[in-house]
């Protein structure tokens, strides 16, 4: 009698964890998920990943593989998603080496950059990326960053499966990510007026007479901007076309005006 109870208890626990699953996905789905999927998980938020792994069989290195958006301990799920929880036919999984050596397989020059993009590399990776690097086992996306002089914020724009600034746990290793790409090279143009070097790209409209820079990173607002610079908001906004007081049109990316010539 004790072990039809303890079997009955087990199997209520069992089912206050079930997981929403089916043969097809109900919710949208990383377009890099595993092409041999058969079974879905429609993530409502009210299970753990650790519910999702046990209720279907499978491992956390599964789930990744089959999800690439999905980091370590399954940092970046989303609710309202579908995950794969069960592939079929797929290829036995390449192991993954310590070995510093680029991998030799290169892809076909994209037709719209003429760049040849070296493999393999992190899903979802920008299009128009021009520099690469290849992911060592120890590396951190801050010291990525900061060996290639651009920002946190960058690295994680051209290489958004990597996860968020705080965590990037969805970083892979033996891999090539982007650290710079065409849009955003570096060049300066001097303004025959002032002889001053201006770099490029600037925020539209911005005043001609300006002789120190800003680089606007993605996550920037205008507020944080002036009291970084020791400016006023009124001054950002006369040096640059940014739309007003709250800034509804500054451009990330790009180079605003800070000072002035007196």
């Amino acid at each position: 009698m004790t072990r039809l109870i303890t079997k009955a208890l087990l199997l209520a626990a069992a089912a206050t964890c079930v997981v929403a699953r089916s043969p097809a996905p109900r919710f949208s789905y990383d377009p890099n998920t595993s092409p041999y999927c058969m079974w879905w998980v429609n993530y409502e938020g009210t299970q753990s990943c650790d519910d999702i792994l046990y209720i279907n069989w499978i491992t956390i290195e599964e789930f990744r593989r089959w999800n690439p958006s999905i980091g370590a301990a399954c940092a970046g799920i989303q609710t309202e998603r579908s995950y794969c929880v069960d592939a079929f036919g797929e290829p036995e999984p390449t192991p993954t080496t310590s070995s510093t050596e680029e991998p030799p397989t290169t892809t076909t020059p994209p037709p719209g950059n003429g760049i040849t993009t070296p493999q393999p590399t992190q899903p979802g990776m920008v299009d128009d990326c021009n520099r690469f690097y290849f992911v060592q086992t120890d590396d951190t996306c801050a010291d990525i960053a900061s060996a290639h002089d651009i920002s946190l914020a960058q690295f994680i724009t051209w290489n958004p499966t990597v996860g968020g600034v705080a965590t990037c746990e969805g970083l892979w290793a033996n891999v090539h990510v982007c650290v710079g790409v065409i849009e955003t090279t570096p060049t300066t143009t001097t303004t025959p007026d002032n002889g001053i070097a201006t770099p490029q790209p600037t925020q539209p409209g911005m005043v001609s007479n300006c002789d120190r820079f800003y680089f606007v990173e993605v996550d920037d607002i205008c507020d944080d901007i002036v009291s970084q610079l020791g400016i006023t908001l009124a001054q950002l906004i006369t040096w640059n076309d940014v739309g007003g007081s709250d800034c509804r049109d500054l451009w990330a990316n790009v180079w605003i005006c800070v000072r002035i010539i007196s």
